[in-house]
């Protein structure tokens, strides 16, 4: 509690900044600064200016050995920020350092590690070099094993949250036992050295585009605090849509690894919100159901979506000079009327729907809807669900 909203604000920084002393029935705040957070800066987003090494992506460099024969995949996992962009041509470099185990039992022609990101496969790295002039060495006795590899890995390949998996699979000799009595001593090494580089990556993002956001609240977590963000709901916002609102801001607290501490939070619109500067430079993140109905004729206003008569979410239709415009920027397919006739056939849903900010057009609002108050409840589990989410609106039945 506090006087003010800046007490309030530094009571709620205190509370997840420090740990509570025990056996205390209440706790005096000393003013303190809040930090601003700078963009891309969320301590679990993967750093993209300079080479990771895999030892800071695990919690522990044991978790990159394995034992014995069988044995799980090593995993690898890492957050980035959605909007990272590379020219055509252009690779993020991945460099795996991996050791096999030695032992005469083990066919090492067959034997290979198995490397994946996101379930896409990305090659067999075998346990030695091939080649003519390797073969050649090693019937001289020279060392040919591998070791290392670089792997170039397309930008595409790479989401908001990863799964890099490696897997040593091991392959007995023909006649030899499938699990030799010494296979559970054998240890199988990524070295912690490994790196991925996304130095060589830029920002750069088209909204509106769900997926961002789904993924990893984006934009607005390009600054983890929200510091660059208004969080907006209706003069009277009910409890479900304010349970809503605090779920959305912990799941991007959890894909961050900040607490939003330094938002902007408003009630309502007074319509005179383009002669004031409270919006700008400011994404909006809205949560209220349609049935804030006075709320939402005001948002809506200048923006392709509306309320029709019967206070449903519609796409308004393209007047004659938005199509033309619509077709010199290449889009020749639009989407409007489908997206409305899709619309129009629902009576419960819930889920989200962007566009462009009609107090910053450099800005994008993101509102979490629902047909009814109470879908607005299940909004955070939707999220949770699989699939992507690509364009302007994600719906739930």
């Amino acid at each position: 509690m506090g006087r003010n909203a800046t007490e309030m604000r530094q009571a709620a920084y205190r509370l997840v900044s420090q740990p509570l002393p025990e056996k205390t029935a209440s706790l005096a705040v000393k003013p303190v600064t809040i930090p601003v957070r700078q963009p891309y800066d969320a301590p679990r987003w993967i750093d993209t200016s300079k080479p990771v090494s895999f030892d800071k992506l695990v919690a522990s460099t044991e978790e990159l050995t394995v034992t014995g024969v069988y044995h799980d995949a090593v995993r690898i996992a890492f957050r980035a920020a959605p909007d990272l962009f590379m020219w055509d041509g252009r690779n993020v470099p991945l460099q795996i350092n991996y050791r096999f185990p030695t032992d005469n039992w083990i066919d090492e022609n067959k034997s290979q590690l198995s490397a994946t990101l996101n379930g896409t496969f990305l090659r067999n790295l075998s346990v030695n070099k091939r080649g003519l002039l390797e073969l050649l060495w090693h019937q001289f006795g020279g060392d040919i094993r591998q070791e290392q590899y670089t792997l170039a890995l397309p930008p595409y390949l790479i989401y908001g949250d990863n799964m890099l998996e490696l897997y040593f699979s091991i392959v007995p000799k023909n006649g030899s036992s499938c699990d030799p009595a010494d296979s559970n001593t054998l240890k199988s090494h990524i070295g912690p050295n490994s790196y991925i580089d996304l130095s060589d990556t830029y920002h750069f993002a088209e909204v509106a585009n769900l997926s961002y956001y789904v993924g990893a609240s984006f934009p607005f977590s390009k600054l983890a605090d929200f510091s660059q963000t208004v969080l907006l709901m209706a003069e009277k916002p009910t409890a479900n849509e304010v349970r809503a609102l605090l779920n959305l801001t912990a799941r991007s607290g959890a894909a961050t690894g900040s607490s939003v501490g330094n938002v902007d939070i408003r009630f309502g619109l007074r319509g005179n919100e383009n002669e004031l500067d409270d919006f700008k430079g400011k994404d909006v993140l809205v949560v209220a159901s349609l049935a804030q109905s006075a709320f939402y004729q005001r948002l809506l206003q200048q923006v392709p979506f509306a309320l029709n008569d019967s206070g449903a979410l519609a796409v308004k239709a393209q007047s004659t000079l938005e199509k033309l415009q619509s077709y010199l920027k290449g889009n020749w397919r639009t989407q409007g009327i489908d997206a409305d006739r899709y619309l129009s056939s629902l009576t419960d849903w819930r889920g989200f729907f962007s566009f462009r900010s009609g107090w910053d057009p450099q800005r994008v609002v993101v509102v979490a809807s629902a047909s009814s108050d109470d879908g607005l409840n299940k909004i955070y589990g939707d999220l949770n669900l699989p699939g992507s989410t690509p364009g302007c609106v994600a719906i739930w039945r």
